[in-house]
């Protein structure tokens, strides 16, 4: 559409596309089967490039030098970067693969009388009390699970997390048996007690994680949800080493180790609860695990090979010649074979980090750098009413900027950490997740 604030979608059953202006988009899916992208095989030849500002590209290395990383992305073509803008590479097969995003309805079963549920592809909701829903999502044994949560009054919501299934009930508790809170609430025909690996409550404003069996209890707190409306969270868990971590909108990771040494059943479902006024779980995706939390991947000056050894250095260069990382030391410099590395961070030419990086797209006031691969001219700036989205594509790409207009099956996104344009084509595209705040009403 000619209009930057506005998306044109085409539905075949109608002539004209409907028009959505941009900043009032949640979310929006791609409808792709889980099973499809769970079957794509990672190539040797790609890298996860982590930018400062939290945003991933994916790509195969081309060069890289003092100055500039270039790569070769399978959705936005060749691309040229700072090298003081990426934050760390790490290999392909390693890193988060989205498995699925969105709701199926098909697995997701509602409990109790009618339907309490309003489920669309973007969206779970409810403002039915003790209302619950099971999500036979197919869960693997190790996932990492992000969601957005939004509420009406007082934040009230259980989530089981890795439950049995109600076909797959087991007789006697497991380490890992969790009572749904408010369970005297509950329908006869409700969930009653249900195994599952952990839960997320809320305790008056608390938000926490935990894990219960018969005999003992792990707790931890994630926030305080004093004058909230909404939380981002992301959950790790892998079902066969027996732990599960946590964090709520970008905070510190929380663990919970306690049962870590037990065998575990592994389970593939979950139940979300509500016991509030009103409750929306939007952003819901889940990605395969590596099985390292953020909190304990290497620091910045640190390297990590594929034999598990880690070295004091940082990337400071690629020579494509002999197919080497060229890794710098305290003292000297020193080069492994491009199939040694698992991840490290990059050595900065000049002092930079995420303040930096945020200071520079505020000082540039909108001003948009031209890009190698921006062929497409829209005479569009960023608008004062356009939202700062997220996009994830097809090869596991994830951006954070800004919408400047499409064309021709092409979406013109400015990328806040590059601080410059690219061409998308939207059969790349994911996901594209808006604020979960709704934004004021502008005037006519």
């Amino acid at each position: 559409h000619h209009d930057a604030d506005v998306l044109a979608w085409q539905n075949e059953g109608f002539e004209q596309p409907f028009l959505f202006e941009s900043h009032w988009i949640a979310s929006m899916h791609r409808v792709v089967e889980a099973t499809d992208q769970r079957n794509q095989q990672p190539s040797d030849q790609l890298w996860v490039f982590e930018l400062y500002g939290d945003n991933l590209l994916a790509g195969q290395l081309l060069e890289a030098n003092e100055q500039r990383i270039k790569i070769l992305s399978p959705t936005l073509g060749e691309l040229s970067l700072e090298r003081n803008r990426v934050r760390s590479i790490s290999r392909f097969a390693g890193s988060n693969a989205l498995l699925s995003s969105g709701f199926d309805g098909p697995s997701w079963h509602q409990q109790g009388s009618g339907k309490q549920w309003v489920i669309e592809r973007s969206s779970l909701s409810t403002k039915t009390l003790a209302a619950k829903i099971e999500g036979r999502i197919d869960l693997p044994d190790r996932f990492e699970l992000s969601l957005s949560l939004r509420w009406e009054d007082l934040p009230k919501f259980s989530l089981l997390l890795a439950s049995e299934s109600r076909h797959d009930r087991i007789a006697k508790p497991q380490i890992g048996f969790v009572r749904l809170r408010n369970n005297q609430d509950a329908p006869a025909n409700g969930f009653g007690q249900q195994t599952a690996f952990a839960s997320i409550e809320t305790w008056s404003n608390t938000l926490a994680l935990v894990r219960e069996s018969a005999d003992k209890a792990d707790i931890a707190t994630l926030d305080q949800l004093n004058s909230d409306s909404s939380v981002d969270l992301t959950i790790w868990i892998d079902q066969l080493a027996g732990k599960v971590a946590a964090r709520s909108r970008g905070g510190k990771v929380v663990e919970l180790d306690r049962f870590s040494q037990e065998s575990q059943p592994s389970r593939s479902s979950m139940v979300i609860a509500n016991y509030g006024q009103q409750l929306s779980v939007e952003r819901f995706a889940i990605r395969s695990w590596d099985g390292t939390l953020p909190s304990s991947r290497p620091s910045s000056g640190q390297v990590v090979l594929v034999n598990g050894k880690l070295l004091e250095a940082g990337i400071v260069g690629f020579d494509a010649q002999s197919n080497q990382w060229i890794l710098q030391t305290k003292d000297e410099q020193r080069r492994i074979a491009v199939d040694q590395l698992l991840s490290g961070f990059v050595t900065a030419s000049k002092p930079f980090s995420d303040a930096i990086a945020d200071a520079d797209d505020a000082a540039s006031g909108g001003k948009l750098s031209p890009s190698a691969n921006t062929a497409l001219t829209i005479d569009q700036s960023p608008s004062k009413r356009s939202q700062d989205v997220e996009m994830t594509l097809t090869d596991r790409t994830l951006l954070k900027g800004r919408l400047l207009g499409a064309s021709q099956g092409q979406i013109k996104f400015y990328v806040s950490a590059l601080q410059q344009e690219v061409l998308i084509s939207t059969a790349a595209i994911t996901e594209l997740v808006g604020s979960t705040q709704e934004p004021k009403s502008s005037a006519v």
